[in-house]
């Protein structure tokens, strides 16, 4: 499905290629894999997988969290009306969603790609999308897919090609003609108009996945493979070099204790200072 891949094999390769990255247009997004051979999934995805006929209902897990933030200290600000701040939560916390992470940052995803040490996979990949070519082409795929509503939809509201589709101005009308009924095929990049600390910074931003009923993969292939061709690509770097990206991360101020918040960052954090001083010290 993604058939532009980039190999790196060498430290000035990795170098060369990031550098080239660093002067793409602001909306090609990011996304690190700890293997090469691994799809993009959505956690929705993976827990289809597991769960072939899974009894899932997004909006119930929405109005879990409506209903018991009084309860909870953590989830006691975020507005019941902006769904996809409740889904960036949950999608961050471990229940399954439509959402993919990416980042802005080739470096923050590079390091993503490299953050489980004990994966044994020869390259790891870097994901690269153009988010303003999935927009612009959104109206399309729902034109193209018009005989799927059941109800009657205003296509010409989805035109305009510079909306951030997460904003809660828009995203409520979205979900519930669009995403709802869960039978459309697209895939979209979304930003909550409120940030929470994670998100922040990693710079990221979310690619909704239209139709879970089918995979992020194959939500794709709703596109032209030509334009999959010049708005996506993979790059897959030898897992040797990971010593040195890891020191030369590190040095940038990109470790665990910067991307995550809390204890979470600091316990991560730990774990990976034994393996950089190993590195360090021994030049491995």
């Amino acid at each position: 499905m993604i058939n532009k891949v980039y190999i790196i094999n060498t430290e000035d390769e990795l170098n060369a290629k990031l550098s080239e990255l660093e002067t793409y247009a602001s909306f090609w997004v990011f996304r690190g894999e700890a293997d090469q051979n691994w799809e993009l999934k959505t956690s929705i995805d993976r827990a289809s997988e597991k769960i072939p006929r899974l009894p899932f209902s997004e909006l119930e897990s929405i109005w879990q969290i409506n209903k018991t933030r009084r309860i909870y200290p953590e989830i006691k600000d975020i507005n019941p009306t902006d769904y996809l701040e409740i889904l960036s939560f949950l999608q961050h916390h471990g229940v399954p969603t439509r959402l993919l992470d990416f980042t802005r940052s080739p470096y923050l995803a590079l390091y993503f790609s490299f953050e489980d040490l004990d994966q044994k996979s020869e390259y790891t990949t870097i994901y690269g999308f153009n988010a303003a070519f999935f927009r612009s082409k959104f109206y399309e795929c729902i034109k193209k897919q018009e005989d799927h509503f059941t109800k009657e939809i205003d296509y010409n509201f989805y035109k305009e090609d510079l909306i951030n589709w997460g904003n809660i101005e828009y995203f409520p009308r979205l979900y519930n003609e669009i995403i709802n009924p869960d039978n459309i095929d697209f895939v979209l990049p979304v930003e909550p108009d409120v940030f929470n600390q994670r998100i922040f910074v990693q710079q990221g931003l979310f690619f909704l996945q239209g139709s879970t009923q089918k995979s992020f993969y194959q939500n794709l292939e709703i596109y032209q493979e030509s334009d999959l061709d010049k708005n996506t690509f993979k790059l897959n770097i030898n897992r040797n070099l990971q010593n040195k990206i890891i020191l030369k991360l590190a040095k940038m101020g990109i470790t665990p204790y910067s991307l995550y918040p809390g204890i979470e960052g600091l316990l991560k954090d730990m774990k990976l200072t034994l393996y950089r001083d190993y590195y360090q010290i021994f030049g491995i």
